[in-house]
């Protein structure tokens, strides 16, 4: 692939409405290896943080049913939030996630916009 390395997010950026269901499970994948879609296995959440933050307010999100099960991909995370609302920018950090043993931190920020 040519994806860049770091964070695949489900939503990201600006993502559409229309495509977002109210509770949707929201999702991380961390890209390490652009070559070997298998090396990306070597990510380990079983220690890491979310934290979901309202931009404009500071306000952090309450985050449930944190789960990091292999499905569909080499590595997943998975996480409830319950007051997501439409057209808020939320923050996105993701930390102690052990890639190759070694902790990183990733962020990115989204908006479900309609």
């Amino acid at each position: 692939t040519t994806a860049p390395l770091g964070v695949i997010a489900y939503p990201y950026h600006n993502y559409p409405a229309k495509y977002y269901m109210a509770g949707s499970i929201l999702s991380i994948s961390v890209l390490t290896d652009q070559k070997n879609f298998f090396a990306n296995r070597n990510v380990d959440y079983a220690k890491a943080t979310v934290v979901v933050t309202e931009r404009s307010s500071g306000a952090k999100q309450k985050i449930s049913n944190i789960r990091y099960e292999n499905i569909g991909v080499p590595n997943h995370i998975q996480f409830n939030f319950d007051d997501l609302k439409l057209n808020v920018i939320y923050d996105v950090k993701l930390s102690n996630v052990l890639v190759n043993g070694q902790p990183k931190e990733y962020s990115y920020w989204f908006n479900v916009n309609d």
